[in-house]
């Protein structure tokens, strides 16, 4: 984890003598070994998977094997590996990611499409599903041009959340160590550990990602005037940080929505969503193309009951991402307030296709919805 590995391999073999029953040792000695080439790996962590004991083990176990079956055309076996990656984690992006490169191995191109399009805005994955999904666009010349443009200003993709290397994270020396230990403390539910590691890593300045990280944790958690400080902290060094505005704009939000039942919170929503709506304008007035940032807004101005306002933003969204479950979602929504049951059942129904076949949400909002209006 500090550029040491070849002293670290017999390390990790000789804890794996002396503790065989723990997954981590065989997990580490073929992280070390698939870094030179993938499929050394392979039966480390073949020998790791039997001893996994949590769901998130397991998730970063069967990833690592789904890639290198991908990578070595075993098509049926990652098929497996995908499915049982899917059980340990439903609707998980690193299913998700797996599940598009076996759509893309198999020439299942529209699979593949809609995978990605779920991905396009994750830390983990969005560059990689930027240049995939760019690849697969040879039809839109059009939208692949606008996925190359965005995949010019992005950075590269944060390491997915891995247990075994949380036990690691205290001995990491550099910065992309410390921001892995902020998530995968927030990832599972330590949340004084995971404040510790950002102001620690903060204490010198600002950092939008760690910000971004912590942040996010903390709405997660409820914590929403923290969240608001951490991300206006870092917003003050970086007025221009188009994530940072999104998801301010996104803590917004989601409180306005938490307090939507109770009447007496009135002017409280209307004022959240109104920083909200400013929040996704800034976003838009910085980056034209944030698909995402359209039906954040017109989420708001649905709630606001400006649904021609709203309406103009969804279809924005849709000519930035044509095959974008939220926005069909959206349109829905905007149907049902008109009236217009069965065009809202229409994208509704869009929507569910669109989304990931393991997304149980919006299949059980579907539901209800068919109960209450009877269709």
């Amino acid at each position: 984890i500090n550029g040491h590995a070849d002293q670290a391999e017999p390390c990790f073999a000789q804890a794996e003598r002396w503790d065989p029953r723990t997954a981590a040792w065989p997990y580490l000695r073929g992280m070390w070994r698939a870094s030179t080439r993938p499929a050394l790996g392979r039966p480390y962590f073949e020998r790791a998977l039997p001893l996994a004991k949590t769901a998130a083990e397991k998730v970063a176990i069967l990833y690592r094997l789904a890639i290198i079956q991908v990578e070595a055309g075993e098509l049926d076996g990652a098929r497996q590996t995908i499915d049982s990656l899917a059980t340990a984690e439903p609707n998980g992006p690193q299913g998700k990611l797996a599940a598009a490169l076996l759509a893309v191995a198999e020439n299942d191109r529209a699979t593949a499409r809609r995978l990605l399009m779920d991905l396009l805005d994750h830390p983990c994955a969005a560059v990689q599903s930027h240049r995939l999904l760019a690849s697969l666009l040879s039809d839109d010349p059009e939208q692949s041009r606008r996925l190359q443009e965005k995949l010019e200003r992005l950075q590269i993709d944060q390491p997915w959340p891995d247990p075994f290397l949380l036990l690691m994270q205290p001995y990491m020396v550099n910065r992309s160590g410390q921001l892995q230990r902020i998530a995968e403390y927030g990832r599972h539910g330590r949340l004084a550990e995971a404040r510790a590691a950002y102001q620690e890593l903060t204490a010198q300045g600002p950092d939008v990602d760690a910000s971004l990280a912590f942040g996010n944790i903390l709405v997660d958690n409820g914590q929403w005037a923290e969240a608001e400080e951490v991300f206006r902290a870092a917003l003050a060094a970086a007025p221009r940080q188009v994530r940072l505005h999104f998801q301010l704009g996104v803590l917004w939000m989601t409180q306005a929505e938490a307090l939507l039942a109770q009447p007496s919170n009135k002017k409280a929503v209307e004022a959240l969503l109104g920083q909200a709506l400013a929040a996704f304008d800034e976003v838009i007035a910085l980056q034209k193309d944030h698909a995402d940032a359209y039906v954040k807004r017109a989420r708001v101005l649905i709630q606001m009951e400006r649904a021609d306002e709203a309406q103009s933003a969804v279809r924005q969204a849709l000519s930035l991402r044509p095959e974008f479950p939220e926005a069909q979602w959206a349109l829905g929504e905007l149907h049902a307030l008109r009236g217009a049951n069965a065009e809202a059942l229409r994208h509704f129904e869009e929507a569910v296709r669109l989304a990931a076949p393991d997304n149980a949400r919006q299949r059980e909002a579907l539901e209800r919805w068919r109960r209450k209006v009877k269709l």
